[in-house]
């Protein structure tokens, strides 16, 4: 998983990604204030998030258009199937082995309080 981008209000985005998850992860100058972990990018893609304010939420991935002329922007949206956190965590300890320690941790410790719903 790879990625590093500046956002507005100090906070910085770094994006990680292989061939089944994007991982994107804000930092501020209190720590990590949220990530969005988007798995199954070939197939049903939907994302697990967390935000320091809010917490856990879970959407589809909507890809826009199949048109390459006209291709919108991919969205969140409302997702009211169930995910496996346990086979999600399992997957994602399998491909961030390259991610920093630290990075890695606090992912994981985070998967680990997502709701199982």
């Amino acid at each position: 998983m790879t990625g590093l981008k500046p956002e507005k209000g100090g906070a910085v985005r770094r994006w990680f990604r292989d061939e089944y998850f994007d991982l994107f992860l804000w930092t501020d100058d209190q720590g990590h204030s949220g990530f969005d972990l988007c798995f199954d990018k070939t197939g049903d893609q939907r994302v697990v998030a967390w935000r320091r304010e809010g917490g856990f939420s879970r959407a589809s991935v909507d890809q826009g258009e199949d048109n390459p002329s006209k291709n919108n922007s991919p969205i969140f949206t409302k997702f009211d199937g169930t995910i496996d956190i346990g086979e999600l965590t399992v997957r994602f300890e399998q491909a961030a082995g390259s991610l920093e320690p630290t990075l890695y941790d606090f992912v994981r410790a985070k998967l680990g309080e997502c709701p199982r719903a």
